[in-house]
């Protein structure tokens, strides 16, 4: 039996990471505590409330919540707009929900967050995937070509979810998409988890709420200065019955909210609603300066939708992303992730330009470093659709065992597999596992990346 750890590791953890005093490049938005606006976060628990007397009710908002979401919502541009203190999954969960009332099937974007697919097991809700292009094995968001296809090929789609943007800063083309859902009637949700931020930089063109989608979360901690697990779940349009998903956002969520998660929201929003222009061409302004210097070091940069979203490619100096993740994260320069030849940095206007001189002079000084080049024949990650050979309800209940990845091929699936890179899952109950998958799972793992499924290096396969 493990023996009991009584020297609370997880608040040691913090506190030494705190006297660190790491530069982030990684969510939340707030970048360890530094807001753009008077705040006394610090004193967390004078703000940590219960529904007392004048602080409204989350599950029936009459007052103060009510107000506060009216202001997001304006700024938003939705017609409504909810709180969601468990994250953007808690929407994902709800839209999910929202769709089995509707019937008939959901067409989703193959590069999908996990909770997408865990919400139809949960609800029963039929699902098909849209493929989606990789170039160099970053994964690229699905077409208006694509979508048109998969929605002709199937006779039950009542609705279409998509990723957009993605993890590496690619928008899908939102415009075209919705055009052609709305000419067919089918609801388009958005899964916009990564572009709360878009409203107030000067990339609202790129938002779906822009662009006719009926649906759109917003995970707000990932890019704005808001404690994690701050979302929000916006209806535009009157496609979508507000009180219904109002109902079930109340069954799936919290009916203990936080308010310090909300009050970091409500003002988060109103001082980026007012100064966000003015910070994000600051932003923009140092970004522009570091890349020019990192670029002159010999690195080049994913062309990408999102200018606060770096993506440094490291191929061109021979270098490993696995191995110099882990080297910046020893000088205290955090990333938000990597994958064999990329770093993926998550900037935004709580960064100041030391942050940036930082991540270069680290950058420079291990450019050079032979522990830092490649010691495999690197490959460009690239994940097709497998064959479905059982429903993925299913396979869920079906009874299972583990393999190793080297004996797996031929088997079927029995978990989500998700490898970081790239964060999305490549692999569902029900799915035939190929010998590719198996050994792309298997570089993964030895390059030093982390695949969440895996038992111990072995996958669950269907018995």
């Amino acid at each position: 039996m493990k023996k009991t750890n009584r020297n609370e590791p997880l608040n040691k953890f913090l506190e030494l990471n705190k006297k660190r005093k790491p530069v982030s490049f990684h969510m939340p938005g707030h970048k360890y505590g530094r807001f753009p606006y008077q705040s006394k976060s610090g004193n967390f628990a004078e703000y940590d409330i219960t529904e007392i007397p004048g602080a409204d009710n989350i599950q029936s908002a009459e007052g103060i919540i009510s107000d506060s979401l009216l202001m997001i919502s304006e700024s938003y541009g939705s017609d409504k707009t909810y709180f969601l203190t468990n994250g953007a999954t808690a929407g994902i969960l709800s839209i999910m929900k929202y769709f089995s009332n509707i019937g008939g099937s959901v067409l989703v974007s193959r590069d999908c967050h996990s909770s997408v697919v865990n919400g139809a097991v949960l609800f029963g809700v039929p699902i098909e995937f849209i493929p989606i292009g990789f170039v160099n094995g970053i994964p690229r968001p699905v077409t208006a070509q694509a979508v048109k296809k998969a929605v002709e090929a199937s006779k039950t789609c009542k609705a279409v979810i998509i990723t957009s943007p993605n993890y590496y800063g690619l928008a899908a083309d939102m415009g075209e998409i919705s055009d052609y859902l709305k000419s067919r009637n089918i609801l388009l949700a958005v899964d916009e988890a990564h572009g709360a931020h878009f409203a107030f930089c000067g990339l609202h063109e790129l938002s779906g709420l822009n662009n006719g989608a009926d649906i759109v979360v917003h995970s707000l901690h990932k890019t704005m200065p808001v404690y994690n697990q701050g979302a929000l779940i916006h209806i535009k349009g009157n496609a979508v019955n507000y009180n219904e998903i109002y109902k079930i956002v109340g069954m799936l969520g919290t009916s203990s909210p936080s308010y310090p998660i909300m009050a970091s929201m409500e003002k988060a929003v109103s001082c980026y609603r007012q100064y966000g222009r003015k910070m994000y061409r600051n932003l923009a302004a140092i970004v522009g300066e570091s890349m020019n210097n990192i670029i002159a070091m010999g690195f080049a940069f994913l062309v990408n939708d999102d200018f606060s979203r770096l993506v440094i490619d490291v191929s061109l100096k021979n270098a490993n992303g696995y191995r110099i993740y882990e080297k910046l994260s020893h000088m205290g320069i955090v990333m938000e992730s990597c994958d064999a030849r990329n770093l993926v940095a998550i900037t935004s206007p709580s960064n100041d330009r030391s942050d940036f001189s930082r991540l270069e002079k680290a950058l420079k000084s291990i450019s050079g470093d032979p522990t830092a080049s490649e010691k495999s024949v690197s490959r460009d990650i690239s994940w097709n659709i497998p064959e479905k050979v059982l429903d993925v309800h299913k396979a869920v209940l079906a009874k299972k065992h583990l393999l190793p990845l080297d004996r797996a091929e031929g088997s079927i699936c029995g978990t989500i597999i998700v490898p970081y890179p790239p964060g999305i899952p490549c692999l569902y109950p029900g799915e035939a596992i190929t010998g590719e998958a198996a050994l792309q799972l298997r570089y993964i793992v030895e390059e030093g990346g982390v695949v969440l499924g895996l038992d111990r290096g072995m996958i669950p396969v269907l018995e």
